[in-house]
């Protein structure tokens, strides 16, 4: 990342309106923007609570989203697919670089500029403060409007068919490269109503070791199984 793109600057009063009107929100409070755009080394009034309430924002605005696509997913999957959004900072840097968010942060003279992961660390967090500054400046209905236009395209992709359908590409590549299907068995199933377990074990022609799945449904075990049967024969 070249180091002449990310000097440290104190953003004035007219950068950082430009930077609302790239935003595409405009705030009743400037203040709250220029703190929101103040890392901790470079003062006191820095934006790490605002960090902490826009992730706890984003995080409410991805759930409600992923439950209104998939209302009958398991929460542990829904989980999965918040965190690919949420604890992505991958994703949020690529948010940060779309709005130019590093160019606006007040940093302090000990910054390292030059250390990629800390500029990366520091434009997720920034996109997290510029939420959560949003949110307390125009309130929710802001914040996940300004959410939805610059995550749209993680929100808009389904990663359920990515966690899910493990099987389906182990039946792919086995009928391509055994010309058979894997076999699926149930070894062991117990537990009681809250805490169930099923044990299944899935065989594939050909291939002498068989790849467990533990889990609480039949189908969870299977996917399981499944995935760890593909990535051995990815491997091979």
């Amino acid at each position: 990342m070249p180091r002449s793109n990310l000097k440290n600057q104190n953003a004035s009063t007219i950068d950082l309106r430009k930077f609302a009107e790239l935003l595409g929100y405009e705030f009743r409070d400037p203040e709250i923007l220029q703190r929101a755009m103040t890392h901790r080394s470079a003062g006191s009034d820095s934006n790490e609570v605002l960090e902490f309430l826009g992730d706890s924002v984003l995080n409410y605005t991805v759930t409600s989203h992923l439950v209104g696509l998939y209302p009958d997913t398991k929460a542990g999957d829904l989980t999965k697919l918040r965190a690919k959004i949420v604890n992505n900072k991958d994703a949020l840097s690529a948010v940060a670089e779309s709005l130019n968010v590093v160019k606006h942060i007040r940093v302090g003279g000990g910054f390292q500029m030059e250390n990629e992961t800390a500029v990366k660390n520091l434009q997720a967090n920034g996109v997290e403060a510029l939420i959560g500054a949003i949110y307390l400046d125009g309130g929710i209905d802001a914040a996940i409007d300004f959410i939805k236009r610059n995550f749209k395209n993680l929100l808009s992709t389904s990663p359920l068919q990515e966690l899910q359908d493990n099987k389906s590409k182990l039946q792919e590549l086995t009928q391509l490269r055994f010309k058979s299907l894997p076999r699926y068995e149930v070894v062991e199933a117990g537990g009681d109503y809250n805490q169930p377990h099923i044990y299944v074990i899935c065989k594939l022609n050909g291939v002498d070791k068989v790849f467990e799945g533990r889990a609480k449904t039949r189908k969870e075990a299977e996917q399981i199984a499944a995935e760890k049967a593909f990535q051995y024969c990815h491997s091979q």
